[in-house]
Parts: C-alpha cells; sequence; structure tokens
C-alpha cells in the first residue's frame, strides 16, 4: 500500500459497536495508544486530505457508540471521549506554530454546535480552550473564544459563558472598528450571544 495509513470511510457498523463496547472502560486505553503526538499531526493536515482521522473516530465514533444499545457501550464511549480530552489538553500545547489554526479549523468545522449534543459537549469545551490558548491572531481567538462560550452555556456554566464571550466582544468591536465589513457580522453574533447568555 502506498502512501500513509488511512481511517476507511466510517459509516454505521453495529458488529464494531459490540467489538468496541467490549473494551469497556479499557476503550480509554486504547484510544490513548493510537492517537498521534503532535509531531505526526501536521503530517494529517494535507491540503484536500479531507477531515484528519483523528477527528474523524472522536466526533463520528464515539457518538455513536454512546449511543449504542449494546451493553457497555456506553461506558466504553465515556472513557474512550476522556481519553480524547486528555490528549487534546496534552497535544495542542506541543503543536507547531504554523498547523494551529489548521488543527483547531478542522475540529470546529467536524464538531456539532455544543447545543445539539450531548455527549461531545465536554470534549468540545476541551477543544475551543485549547484554541483560545493558541490562536494567534486576534480574530481567531475571537472565534475561538465564542465557541468556547457557546459550549460552555450547553454545559450550564453561565458565568464562564459570560466572560468568554465579553472578551470576544471586545475583540470584535476593536476589529469592526479597524474593518467594519469584515466584522460587523461576527460583532452582531457576539453580541447576540452575549444577549442569550
Amino acid at each position: 500500500m502506498e502512501g500513509p495509513w488511512r481511517l476507511p470511510p466510517i459509516v454505521p457498523d453495529p458488529l464494531a459497536d459490540v467489538v468496541l463496547a467490549r473494551f469497556g472502560r479499557g476503550l480509554g486505553e486504547l484510544v490513548a495508544s493510537i492517537l498521534p503526538p503532535p509531531e505526526e499531526i501536521p503530517g494529517l493536515l494535507r491540503p484536500g486530505g479531507g477531515t484528519p482521522w483523528p477527528v474523524r473516530m472522536v466526533v463520528e465514533v464515539l457518538p455513536r457508540l454512546s449511543g449504542a444499545a449494546v451493553p457497555g457501550a456506553q461506558e466504553a464511549a465515556e472513557a474512550a471521549r476522556e481519553a480524547a480530552a486528555r490528549w487534546m489538553e496534552t497535544t495542542a500545547p506541543a503543536l507547531p506554530p504554523e498547523v494551529t489554526r489548521t488543527w483547531f479549523e478542522a475540529w470546529h468545522q467536524a464538531l456539532p454546535p455544543p447545543d445539539r449534543t450531548l455527549f461531545l459537549r465536554p470534549f468540545e469545551e476541551v477543544v475551543y480552550w485549547a484554541w483560545v490558548n493558541r490562536a494567534h491572531e486576534e480574530a481567531e481567538r475571537a472565534l475561538a473564544l465564542s465557541m468556547l462560550g457557546v459550549s460552555l452555556a450547553a454545559l450550564g456554566r453561565r458565568a464562564e459563558a459570560l466572560a468568554a464571550f465579553e472578551e470576544a466582544v471586545g475583540i470584535y468591536r476593536r476589529l469592526a472598528e479597524a474593518n467594519p465589513p469584515a466584522f460587523l457580522p461576527d460583532l452582531a453574533m457576539s453580541l447576540n450571544n452575549l444577549g442569550v447568555v
């Protein structure tokens, strides 16, 4: 086989759900052992290469497993989600600066809105905190803060969500003063988020 190893398309697979569920809490250890170290992540981000396999695994496989009508599936999925969250917390700070934005944008595009998922909400908080901490530009940081606020609000942590939205609004105000056509819509959305929380 030529080229890098690729995860085949992920489709509903009841047999795979049964096999994964049998790992129980041990699925977390398995997931931790296969997730790539920071130095391998740039190789996963090829132009036109689609969604990187770690993103697909967390976003597509784990929620499906968590809802499978198989004994042990929920426990296995939760253990895997916790392992993925720990991996994100340790991997994100070590990523090369030139790939951080692309990496987090891949997660942002693949993750469902926090108000449309119960299972992934705790993981989404970890992703958006990591992005806030690694954002290089103000617009990028404001987007990450906005999504962090949405994640925190979906988790019922309104005071923390309010703080994230307020910081995002402050950034978007500065950006909109300098370039209204580009950033007024973002400012309006942030103000809406602030009002809702």
